[in-house]
This record gives structure tokens, C-alpha cells and sequence, in this order.
């Protein structure tokens, strides 16, 4: 060391000892938050005093230099450390104790953490001038959690929907746009219930060293005073040069601290955050994540003012040190706060409603977004209308086991934009999903909380866990799945249950939409009568047993109903799935599918989609379907119409040749000279000779049908069945809601004799038996 030049390194270490001391001293009694603005803060634990020294000697190395005003008992030169919190320190962290403490009727405790100043689009407090501390005052006002207004230029209600509108208040200003984000992997224990989407910035300190080095500090040639080269380093022109004993003393501190602070960080599962919606009243919503393996953690709920609405404990228990509470059925509204505490470490979610969460799952169909679909600018430009409806997308993942936690995250709980609804092809947000929730948000006047988790080019065989596979004698050995060349996804049985499925248990739901079946067309077609509604019946008993009973048993699940694919082809796989989706009987519920909804869309073909015709543009009169479903089987609405006519009669007339056909709804007859009606005429069941039908009347409920060929031995009437039945809404019968009649396939038996004719049982057609 030059002469005159500095302290000595004894005296270096005690400074550093007496600045732990005084940093534990300012800390005792006070709170500490997990600061939601600073991705490096996320993997704080507390550790007692050997937490404060480690955040003593990081705050060394992080800022070596610095200068700052002197403390009482420190000794600061220009190469000892500078306590922070002087000066020129920025302070970090945030605490909501001041808002509990103040529900309990004390003081809010004395903390030196201030929030970081708020990101664009997100509340948050202005950071303090650098060097203050906030007094130890109550928090004041306390008030009520504010209900929603209105949506703003709402779209028209469809025919016969009801308006149940939340209470009016003054409008407020659409929360700012927020940016797209890709897939952001987590890792097995993600540290918070929403992603950071920048890089966490690493502390500064020693590279790795490089294979071969002496694996310590080494003296810098030419250099002036007591300056050492980092290992790894060369030494020469650029070599890091630091003064040796307070820094590498710090590390040194940190390398033998850092595994006791390492394990046991509190978190949120990776799919609770800012901006979420929560499931309301009747059910409770199921919240869990991570913590230190037997601590309790408890969570509050509080208003926008800071009053504590309710508070839940939970022990953090199992081999992965998870944690589990059901909160309280609430009321539709917000925004809330949520915040989990363990020990001196929390964690807190906000802008959180309670609505109605809807999963929205399946292939490419359901995968396509707001950005693919007809009048696409229109649709995404509408989005800043809606911010009580609240997206998350998981990102494609697979995996051939049941994981706990989402390992990926394409879009993190947010307000939806034009960005995030249109983000590019295949990927987020499902315009089906999206449009359904926007109807279901302008029909109930709840928040809506939809979740994507939708992979192109998958048969449901994936989607299915080990339990369906088996109820369906499906083999469940991956090893004798051999991939379909026009399947783009993954085909092996129970990954995408395994990965984007099984994790999601624990979440409280209202209702399931599913846009599934075209890569089933090519794979286990007969089979599709018994794995979906043996899907339906699991995911139901799944979702209820982990969410502790809070999802209902029999919940509302609604799906689409395929739509076309290759005009003039021959084969039948497509009207064959049409029919096995409603479990071969034709319309739902029934009674091996109860509490389901179908929206027919074989009249929304799409010949020239740039995406294909297999991925028809028209989703909004897939979502309007689908939303009337949805309002008669989820919420009740007895007097909605919600599916099209379908038989339930039928008379033959052998002296003229003709069979009426009495249908359950008033009809309209759209395309009189389709040939949509087939008869089977044969003097055996099987083969079955399918001959046209051609429509001769149509009257109120009644079509009547030529049998040119087939006057007597009339076995089974089939309807649009065909990959291509029928041009772009012009499917020959509607009821007079423009919904389309479903397909069938029906065996005919003799019944009796009837006025004018011989009467005919309609039954389901017994031509695929059921698995």
C-alpha cells in the first residue's frame, strides 16, 4: 500500500463488522417486503441475523465506492464500504404491514424500504428522496373495495340475453396498455405469481474462474496500493482490479450464507399476479404456493384503501414446501391487494377481481388469435373496452409426468391490448377464448378471467390423463404411439395433461370451452365416443378434488363441434367425430355428457382462410354460440335457446314414397336444393346402401323426403354427413335464433302404424357401438 493511502485491513473488516451491526439495529422491529419492481429481490429469505450480515456485505459489493454521509461508529474511507441508506443509496422494497397494521388498530411499524417508483401501467408509490426515512405513522382512510362500471360502447346483446349490469359508479380511465411478452421459462420453483419479463440482473462480482486458475485473489503487477486481480482474470489491461479485503471478504461472507438463504422463498404459484380475477361467490378461490418447509404463511386480502378485508394462515407442507389456502366466498368486484407473509418476507399481488375464471383449451382452433380472425382490426381495436377482463396464456409445454407448478408462461395475468390480443399466428390471445369472455363480460357484467391452454395439431389422447386412457383401453406406453404425418403436435399420450393440465388443478373454475377433435380425425376416430366424454368426467372430478371442492363436480363444459375441412372429399372421418363428440347421440347435455353445450360450426367453412380451411377466420359466431350455451347450462338461463332443431319424429308413407321428418323448433329452410338428407335402404343392417333423400316440402317443424329407391325397408336417416356439408351459412335447415341444425345418424324402427303411414322410432344409430 502507498504510503499515506488508505486503512489498513483489519481496520477495513471492522468497519465492515460495525456496519452489520448497524444495519441489524436499523432492521430490527421493522417489516421487509419482497419488492415485486426488482427481479433480484425475488430470492430474498429471511435467515435471522445471517440474512441482514449477507444483505450487509451485498450492499458492500454492490457499491464499493459510493459515497455517503458517516454513521456514527463507522469508519468510511475510500476503500471500506458505505453502508446504504445515506446519501446517494437508492432504497428498494415495499411493505403493506403499514395497511394490516392499521386494520388491527396499531401503528404501522418504522421501515427504511420504500416502494421503487412505479413501472409504466402499474400503481406503486414515488420512491423517497435518497437518504430519507419514512416516519412510523398510522395509514389513514381506510375504504371499500369499488365495484366495476358499465363496460364502455358495449357490442349489442345477442337475441334473449338478459342484462344483470353491477352497480354504476363513474367511468374511469382504461389501466395502461402492457407490452407483449414472450415465453418465459420458470423452472420448478417459480419465485412469484407473475413473471418478470427482464432479465434478473446479476450482483457484480467475481467471473468464474477459468479451468486452471489458482482459484484466488493474485496480486496485479504494476498496479499502486493493495489491488487484486479476480480469478479468471489475465491480469493485464482490462483485468478487474479491486481493493481485496472488504470485497473479498464480502464474498466470502456471501458464499457461506448464501446456501443458508438459498432454500424455502415464498412465493405465489406461477399462475397467480398482478391483474388476475379470482373465481367469485358461491365458490371460494384456491390460492397456494411456495415457502420454507413448516413455516405458516399468512395471506391477506385488503381493499384498494388498505382495509384488511380477510386474513387466512397456512403451514407450507410436503416434499415440495408448498402452502394452501381457500379464501372466503366474495363478492364480484375489486381491485383488491393479496399479500402472503412468512416470517419478515411477503409477497404481494395486486389490481386482483373477483369474477368468473373460464379455461379455454384444445388445438389450433382454439389456439388462432385475435389477429387471424375476420375483421381482425376492429376486433383488436375494441380490446382498451374491456379491462375487466383479465388474460392469462400458458406456453406450450409437455412433460411424462404430472408436474406440480407451469414450467412456461407465454402471457402473464393482464389487461387486455391490442398487443397481447393479436401478439402473432398460433400463439396469443385465442380469439375464441377472448370472444367468448368479452360476451360473457357485457351479459353478466362480471370480470371475466380467461386462461389459454391450447397447443396446435394435438389429439385428445394427450390432453388425457392415465385414468382415461385406461377407461377407454387406450395403451398408455408412449413407446407404441408412432407419430401421425399430419399431426404437427405432440401425440404421446398425457403429456400436455401432464404439463399444462395437472398444474392448474388447484385453480377454481366456472366453466371449460374446448376446440378439440380435427387431429382425432386421423388418430382413434371410433375411439372419440369414449375418450372425450371420459375427458369431460375426469378433468370435472380433477378440478374438484384439487381445488378442495371449490370447483363444482359437474362443471359447465362447452366445446365446438367441428367445422370443415376439404370440399368434395369421400371420407367420412370428419361427420364420424361430429358425431362421436356428442357421445353418439347427437345433441347435448345428455345423459352420458350432462351439463355440456355444443356450438355447431360445419356452416362456418372457411375455403380460402390464409391459414388453411381447416382453421376457419369466422370465430365470432363461434363464441355467440357458444355463449348461449354457456348462459343456459352455466348460469341458469332456462329460457334460452341454445341449440338448433333436431328430429324427434317420423312417419312413412309407403303407397307415395315419402317419410315427414318432425323436427323439436320452428323451421327455416335455407338451401332448398342441397343434398343434405340420406335414407339407408337395404335388406340387411349391414352393408347399409345410402341413398339421397331430396327435400320435397318443408313446413312449420315437418320436411318431407322422396324415397325414389327405398319404399319399404327404410333402416337409418342420416343429415349432413359429410367433411363439407353445406356452403358458409347455408346448411338447409335453422331455427328461427339463425342457429343450425346439428348432424345425425339415426337407425329407423317400425313402431306401429300412424296416420297416413307407417310411424318410425328414431334412435341413435347403433352402427359405431359405444367403447
Amino acid at each position: 500500500m502507498a504510503a499515506g493511502q488508505g486503512h489498513s485491513p483489519s481496520l477495513c473488516c471492522s468497519s465492515f463488522w460495525k456496519y452489520c451491526a448497524a444495519k441489524a439495529t436499523t432492521l430490527v422491529g421493522c417489516s421487509r417486503s419482497t419488492s415485486r419492481a426488482s427481479p433480484s429481490s425475488r430470492f430474498r429469505k429471511p435467515a435471522g441475523t445471517l440474512m441482514l450480515v449477507l444483505e450487509a456485505a451485498m450492499d458492500m459489493v454492490a457499491s464499493p465506492g459510493r459515497s455517503a454521509a458517516a454513521q456514527p461508529g463507522i469508519n468510511h474511507s475510500p476503500q471500506c464500504p458505505v453502508p446504504p441508506g445515506s446519501a446517494g443509496t437508492r432504497t428498494r422494497g415495499a411493505t403493506s404491514e403499514g395497511a394490516r397494521a392499521t386494520a388491527r388498530g396499531r401503528h404501522a411499524p418504522c421501515s427504511p424500504r420504500t416502494r421503487a417508483p412505479p413501472r409504466p401501467g402499474r400503481g406503486g408509490a414515488a420512491a423517497p428522496v435518497p437518504g430519507s426515512l419514512p416516519r412510523c405513522a398510522p395509514v389513514l382512510s381506510p375504504g371499500v373495495p369499488r365495484l366495476l362500471p358499465q363496460p364502455r360502447n358495449p357490442r349489442p346483446r345477442a337475441p334473449g340475453l338478459s342484462s344483470r349490469p353491477l352497480p354504476s359508479e363513474p367511468d374511469r380511465a382504461a389501466p395502461a396498455p402492457q407490452a407483449a411478452v414472450r415465453t418465459l421459462s420458470l423452472g420448478n420453483r417459480p419465485p412469484h405469481g407473475r413473471c418478470v419479463h427482464r432479465p434478473r440482473p446479476r450482483a457484480p462480482g467475481p467471473p468464474a474462474g477459468r479451468a486452471g486458475g489458482t482459484g484466488g485473489p493474485r496480486r496485479v503487477p504494476g498496479s499502486a496500493g493493495q489491488y487484486w486481480a479476480v480469478p479468471g482474470s489475465a491480469g493485464g489491461p482490462g483485468a478487474l482490479a479491486v481493493p481485496w479485503p472488504p470485497r473479498m471478504a464480502a464474498w466470502a461472507l456471501l458464499a457461506l450464507l448464501a446456501p443458508a438463504a438459498a432454500g424455502g422463498m415464498l412465493s405465489f404459484a406461477s399462475y397467480y399476479g398482478d391483474h388476475m380475477v379470482l373465481q367469485q361467490k358461491p365458490s371460494g378461490a384456491v390460492v397456494w404456493g411456495h415457502g420454507e418447509l413448516g413455516a405458516v404463511v399468512t395471506l391477506t386480502l385488503s381493499g384498494a384503501s388498505g382495509l384488511v378485508i380477510m386474513e387466512k394462515t397456512a403451514q407450507v407442507k410436503g416434499s415440495s414446501g408448498t402452502w394452501t389456502a381457500v379464501l372466503d366466498p366474495m363478492d364480484r368486484g375489486g381491485p383488491y391487494a393479496l399479500t402472503a407473509e412468512q416470517g419478515l418476507e411477503n409477497v404481494t399481488l395486486r389490481d386482483i377481481y373477483f369474477g368468473d375464471v373460464w379455461l379455454c383449451s384444445g388445438q389450433s382452433n382454439m389456439a388462432m388469435t385475435v389477429l387471424q380472425v375476420a375483421n381482425a382490426s376492429q376486433e383488436l381495436a375494441a380490446a382498451t373496452h374491456y379491462p375487466y377482463i383479465r388474460i392469462f396464456a400458458a406456453a406450450p409445454a409437455r412433460s411424462n409426468v404430472e408436474l406440480e407448478d407451469l414450467e412456461q408462461i407465454d402471457l402473464p395475468w393482464s389487461i387486455p391490448t391490442a398487443e397481447n390480443l393479436g401478439h402473432g399466428n398460433f400463439t396469443y390471445f385465442s380469439a375464441v377464448c377472448w370472444l367468448l369472455g368479452r360476451s360473457l363480460y357485457e351479459a353478466l357484467g362480471t370480470p371475466i378471467g380467461l386462461v389459454e391452454v391450447a397447443w396446435g395439431g394435438t389429439p385428445i389422447e394427450a390432453w388425457s390423463s392415465h385414468r382415461v386412457l385406461q377407461a377407454c383401453g387406450l395403451p398408455e406406453d408412449t413407446g407404441s404411439i408412432f407419430p401421425h404425418q399430419h399431426l404437427s403436435g405432440p401425440q404421446t399420450p398425457s403429456v400436455l395433461w401432464n404439463a399444462m393440465i395437472h398444474p392448474l388443478l388447484n385453480m377454481t373454475l366456472r366453466g371449460v370451452a374446448w376446440y378439440q377433435g380435427e387431429a382425432n380425425t386421423f388418430l382413434n376416430t371410433d375411439q372419440y365416443n369414449c375418450t372425450f366424454p371420459a375427458l369431460i368426467a375426469d378433468w370435472r372430478w380433477a378440478f374438484h378434488t384439487g381445488s378442495a371442492g371449490q370447483t363444482e363436480p359437474l362443471l359447465p363444459f362447452g366445446f365446438v363441434q367441428l367445422s370443415t375441412y376439404r370440399r368434395q372429399s369421400a371420407d367420412d372421418s370428419f361427420a364420424r367425430l361430429r358425431w362421436h363428440q356428442t357421445a353418439n347421440l347427437g345433441v347435448v347435455p345428455n345423459a352420458r355428457m350432462p351439463r355440456t353445450f355444443m356450438a355447431v360450426a360445419m356452416d362456418l367453412g372457411d375455403e380460402h382462410s390464409p391459414y388453411g380451411s381447416i382453421h376457419p377466420r369466422d370465430k365470432q359466431n363461434v363464441a355467440h354460440r357458444l355463449l348461449l350455451g354457456a348462459m343456459a347450462v352455466a348460469y341458469g338461463d332456462k329460457g334460452l335457446v341454445f341449440q338448433g332443431p333436431y328430429p324427434t319424429r317420423a312417419v312413412l308413407e309407403v303407397t307415395r314414397g315419402l317419410l315427414n321428418v318432425t323436427y323439436s323448433q320452428k323451421l327455416i329452410y335455407r338451401q332448398r336444393d342441397a343434398q343434405a338428407f340420406e335414407v339407408c335402404c337395404s335388406s340387411q343392417a349391414s352393408p347399409c346402401q345410402w341413398l339421397l333423400a331430396p327435400v320435397v316440402a318443408v313446413g312449420s317443424r315437418t320436411v318431407t323426403l322422396a324415397l325414389s329407391g327405398c319404399r319399404t325397408l327404410v333402416l337409418g336417416l342420416r343429415y349432413a354427413w359429410a367433411e363439407w356439408p353445406c356452403e358458409y351459412q347455408a346448411c338447409p335447415l335453422y331455427n328461427s335464433q339463425g342457429l343450425p341444425a346439428p348432424p345425425f345418424l339415426l337407425d329407423t324402427l317400425p313402431a306401429g302404424n300412424a296416420d297416413g303411414g307407417r310411424e318410425l322410432l328414431l334412435l341413435p344409430s347403433s352402427r359405431y357401438p359405444l367403447n
